[in-house]
C-alpha cells in the first residue's frame, strides 16, 4: 500500500521494515509518498487517516 505523507508520519512509516519511497520508475523516487509492505497491514488505516489529514487545510 503506498501513502502520501509528511513531517513525523512519514518518518515513522518509513522505519517500518520493508517500507521504502515510492518509486514507479527505476531512479525516480517519489519523496512524499510511502510503500508500506503487507507485513505492515494493521497500521494501513492509521497511515490512510494521516495521509487523510494531510490533504486538509
Amino acid at each position: 500500500m503506498v501513502f502520501k505523507l509528511e513531517g513525523d508520519a512519514h518518518a515513522s512509516a518509513l522505519a517500518l521494515k520493508g517500507a521504502h519511497l515510492f518509486e514507479p520508475m527505476a531512479g525516480r523516487p517519489m519523496n512524499a509518498w510511502v510503500q508500506v509492505p503487507p507485513t505492515h497491514e494493521t497500521q494501513w488505516a492509521d497511515l490512510a487517516r494521516k495521509a487523510e489529514a494531510g490533504l486538509e487545510g
